[in-house]
C-alpha cells in the first residue's frame, strides 16, 4: 500500500494523526513545475470543484473522487509558485451549491469571505532547541500525573490584551517584542492563548473556529505566528493553544 493509500486508510479509521499532511494542499516539484495537490473529504457531495485566483472564480475545475468514503482530489500544475493565492471548493450536494473554505488550509483570508490561501512554502527556521530540551526535561509528566516543575499560566485573548491608540490590533510580530518580557516580569512560565485558529466573528473571542489549522490572519501570516512562538520559546515561555471543536459556526464558507 503506497503512502497516500495508507494515509487515506488511517484517516477513515480515525487514526491518521497527521491528516493535515494528506488533506488540504500539498506541493510536489516535477521538472521545474509546481504541482499542487488539493484533497478534501466530502462524502455526501455529488461533485467538488476548485475555484481560485489562478484558475478563475466562475468555472470550477473538477475534482476526482478517489475513495469510496469521500476523499476528492485534483492536481494543478504551474510554472510559477502559487503561494498566497486564494481558493475555495465548490461543493454540489442534493442540487445545492456551496463555496467552501478548505478545512485543512494553513492560511485563510478570514472575515466574511473566508477564502483559503495556499501556504506550503516557508523558509522560517525555529531557534528554540534550548526550550524544547528544557520542556522535555521539566514539563513532562513523570511518575503518573506529576510534573517535575511548577507551572504558572497566563491566559489571554490576543485581540484585547493590548491595542494601538487607534484601537487597531497588535500583530504577531509586534506582540513578540513585548509579551515575553511582560510574562517573565510577572513570573509566568506559560501563556495560554484563547483560540487563534481562523474565525469569522471578532466577538466570539475565537470560539467559532472555521479553519483549525490556520492561525487567524487578523494578526499576520503563518510565518509571523511562528515568529511569535519562537520568541516566546527562546525567552523561556511555554505556549498552550486553546482548541475548541465544539463551537463550529454555520458560516457558509466554514
Amino acid at each position: 500500500m503506497d503512502s497516500n493509500n495508507l494515509a487515506s486508510y488511517y484517516f477513515h479509521q480515525g487514526t491518521n494523526f497527521y491528516a493535515y499532511k494528506y488533506l488540504g494542499v500539498t506541493l510536489e516539484r516535477d521538472s521545474g513545475k509546481y504541482e499542487y495537490i488539493f484533497r478534501v473529504w466530502a462524502p455526501n457531495a455529488d461533485s467538488v470543484g476548485l475555484i481560485s485566483d489562478f484558475s478563475g472564480w466562475q468555472e470550477a475545475l473538477p475534482f476526482e473522487r478517489i475513495t469510496e468514503k469521500g476523499v476528492w482530489e485534483i492536481r494543478y500544475a504551474s510554472y510559477d509558485s502559487l503561494e498566497g493565492k486564494a481558493y475555495k471548493y465548490k461543493i454540489v450536494s442534493a442540487g445545492k451549491s456551496f463555496n467552501k473554505g478548505d478545512p485543512y488550509a494553513r492560511y485563510s483570508r478570514g472575515g466574511s469571505d473566508g477564502a483559503s490561501l495556499i501556504c506550503v512554502e516557508s523558509d522560517f527556521c525555529f531557534t528554540d532547541e534550548r526550550w524544547m530540551l528544557h520542556r522535555k526535561n521539566t514539563v513532562t509528566a513523570t511518575d503518573g500525573i506529576f510534573l517535575s516543575a511548577p507551572l504558572n499560566i497566563y491566559e489571554m485573548h490576543f485581540g484585547s490584551f493590548i491595542r494601538h491608540e487607534d484601537n487597531s490590533y497588535f500583530s504577531y510580530r509586534e506582540m513578540a517584542e513585548i509579551l515575553p518580557s511582560y510574562l517573565k516580569s510577572m513570573g509566568y512560565t506559560h501563556v495560554e492563548f484563547l483560540p487563534l485558529s481562523e474565525h469569522p466573528y471578532d466577538g466570539s473571542w475565537g470560539y467559532q473556529v472555521c479553519a483549525f489549522y490556520a492561525p487567524t490572519s487578523r494578526f499576520g501570516t503563518p510565518d509571523d505566528f511562528k515568529y511569535l512562538i519562537n520568541s516566546l520559546h527562546t525567552s523561556g515561555i511555554g505556549v498552550i493553544m486553546d482548541w475548541v471543536p465544539a463551537h463550529f459556526p454555520k458560516d457558509e464558507w466554514g
